[in-house]
């Protein structure tokens, strides 16, 4: 019988960073709006719980709205924000090449910079690449979630040949 992998680093990665640029300005009015809200008690647990949700929400096909780390749903869940999600039971190595690629894909783009500009052009440049660091991240955090948690699709019955 033949297993079928639910992620693989080249699926997470083509498109998990298309997923995330679809959503990066959503996802940079929800940063800046939780920036402004960590200072305040109660709210800060929510929005910082929302935050970390993008994922999940991206995970669904839409397209996310900054205003939806203030929902209510999201202080309800203090408990289960600690919990781990078993889902990645297997999968640990893959997500680690995921996250590895990504990263030293960001360190690499950053040392080019470091080395051909300057002052605060070389910042809004790092920047840049901060924020597409970023998206592209939480774009394949999103198509990890999805693939882990979607329902396991039936098996094709086995032949008499296999029993």
């Amino acid at each position: 019988m033949e297993t079928h992998k639910k992620i693989t680093v080249t699926g997470v990665l083509s498109e998990g960073i298309g997923l995330g640029i679809k959503n990066a300005v959503s996802m940079l009015g929800a940063t800046v709006l939780w920036l402004l809200t960590i200072w305040i008690p109660y709210l800060n647990v929510g929005t910082t719980i929302a935050m970390n949700t993008i994922p999940i929400e991206l995970s669904k096909g839409k397209v996310i709205s900054p205003l939806f780390i203030f929902d209510g749903k999201y202080r309800k869940y203090m408990g289960e924000y600690f919990t781990l999600n078993k889902a990645t039971y297997g999968y640990k190595w893959t997500i680690f090449g995921v996250s590895f690629l990504l990263g030293l894909a960001f360190y690499v783009l950053m040392m080019i910079i470091f080395n051909i500009a300057s002052g605060g052009f070389a910042m809004l440049l790092l920047f840049i690449i901060a924020i597409v660091y970023t998206v592209a991240a939480l774009g394949c955090t999103a198509v990890i979630y999805r693939n882990l948690t979607a329902e396991a699709q039936p098996e094709a019955t086995e032949t008499a040949a296999e029993v």
